[in-house]
């Protein structure tokens, strides 16, 4: 499992706004090629408490492919944040999501080592 940060992959994403630029997309799959991975989620921040997705979330998912999955952290992912405090979603194609927060969400996130 590996991560990539959006920045890393389009420096000029989180110039005046969020706007992941097809440059990025294409730096990510050619890591992906070059790897041999698979995206399967995207995680990104919120200021606050709400862990719920706004509109430009759902309307606009990172990877528009059923079963992507999408987490929201809380307070810029500062401090000691609990399985709780996220908010999961799954994309299910056409704008459509379903999604957990609190409770429904850690029973459905595992944290720890994969085997």
């Amino acid at each position: 499992m590996r991560s990539v940060l959006y920045d890393d992959l389009d420096p000029a994403c989180l110039v005046g706004g969020i706007d992941f630029h097809s440059d990025g997309y294409q730096r990510l799959s050619a890591l992906c090629r070059t790897e041999r991975l698979h995206v399967i989620g995207d995680v990104h921040t919120h200021p606050s408490r709400e862990v719920g997705q706004s509109l430009i979330d759902r309307e606009n998912p990172m990877l528009s492919r059923a079963g992507h999955v999408a987490l929201i952290l809380p307070f810029y992912a500062q401090g000691n944040l609990r399985e709780t405090d996220i908010g999961l979603y799954r994309y299910l194609g056409s704008t459509r999501w379903e999604g957990w927060t609190g409770p429904a969400a850690a029973r459905r996130l595992y944290v720890g080592r994969w085997p």
